[in-house]
């Protein structure tokens, strides 16, 4: 009966929302792109879960954030290909590069770990698939940017859904003789 309690406490503080937010999110990232055809959801989910946050306001903030520096890490990543090639010393540079951009412009280790797991998503899978070229440095740019995008959009309703005072409870019908 210990575990039913818990759930329910979950339940009260707005657990459950964010299991069912994951889900959906990675479920319209899962069949957005496989309607596209033979394209992998991946990137997109790994994007989405990084930057989803659920809360209150100041996590928006914190969303918010973090979808700024996948982006500015897609930006780098795709620059970083272009001038150096798709070769495998272009990784190391690249985060070190990333690292030394995040130092100087973000206070915040959480922001520069985005940064760099982002440059090192696109950059890795780029020369895992070399014969691509930048073609899929651009596409897994795409991927992590969507992913990112929906991540805050999901993480506003969060923020609306606990102002509003999370899980509404229903009456129950109650029998009379």
């Amino acid at each position: 009966m210990e575990i039913f309690k818990k759930l329910g406490e979950r339940y009260e503080r707005g657990s459950w929302f964010d299991v069912a937010a994951v889900f959906a999110g990675s479920l319209v990232l899962g069949l957005g792109f496989w309607s596209i055809g033979r394209q992998d959801p991946m990137w997109a989910i790994i994007a989405f879960v990084l930057v989803y946050e659920p809360g209150e306001t100041e996590v928006m903030d914190a969303a918010v954030t973090r979808l700024y520096w996948t982006v500015i890490g897609s930006g780098l990543a795709v620059i970083a290909l272009t001038l150096g090639g798709v070769q495998k010393w272009v990784l190391p540079a690249s985060l070190t590069l990333s690292m030394l951009i995040g130092i100087f412009f973000t206070p915040s280790l959480a922001a520069r770990r985005v940064l760099l797991v982002t440059v090192a998503l696109i950059v890795g899978s780029t020369l895992m698939q070399p014969s691509a070229d930048l073609f899929i440095a651009i596409t897994r740019s795409v991927e992590v940017a969507v992913g990112s995008f929906l991540a805050v959009g999901v993480s506003a309703a969060s923020v609306r859904w606990v102002r509003r005072g999370g899980p509404r409870r229903r009456k129950r019908f109650v029998w009379t003789a």
